[in-house]
């Protein structure tokens, strides 16, 4: 057997597949996730996507709007929670119903397209509310401590 002319045939093969072609291949996460995205079709299923991206933006706005009043924010961050662990059960329930609301199949059995379009936006939320229920209660005892250190000098000055 002739080995370089086995070589220099499979190099050829190879050369010609449009599979090893340069930047055809798996590049990384923004190519998958840009795939997915492509895959989605944005003009038929616009309703119920517009639909749903309106119901973020009510969920940030009333959160956002709602961001000093601590009580209403940890009703809030209950009821975001809620939802999000509810998306397994969403996306099963879309995964039968799904003819009656889209012109495709988005739900599968991992639920890649709740996760990311349903579960991620709320998760996100969530970590905005935490981290504003921090940033209140950092005033909070700054407020607490101020008003300690005035009782404490009313002590002294009597």
């Amino acid at each position: 057997m002739d080995w370089d002319a086995f070589s220099k045939d499979l190099l050829k093969q190879v050369q010609k597949d449009p599979k090893f072609k340069a930047g055809s291949g798996y590049e990384g996460p923004y190519d998958v996730l840009m795939g997915f995205l492509y895959a989605i079709s944005w003009e038929a299923d616009q309703k119920w996507l517009l639909a749903l991206f309106g119901f973020h933006v009510f969920a940030y706005f009333i959160t956002i709007y709602f961001r000093k009043s601590s009580n209403f924010q940890m009703i809030l961050l209950v009821f975001w929670s809620v939802l999000v662990y509810l998306s397994e059960f969403f996306n099963a329930v879309c995964a039968v119903n799904w003819k009656r609301f889209s012109s495709q199949n988005y739900f599968d059995e991992h639920g890649v397209f709740t996760g990311i379009f349903w579960a991620a936006p709320l998760i996100i939320l969530l970590l905005f509310q935490l981290f504003n229920a921090l940033y209140l209660t950092s005033y909070l005892l700054v407020d607490v401590k101020v008003a300690e250190f005035k009782q404490q000098k009313k002590k002294k000055d009597n």
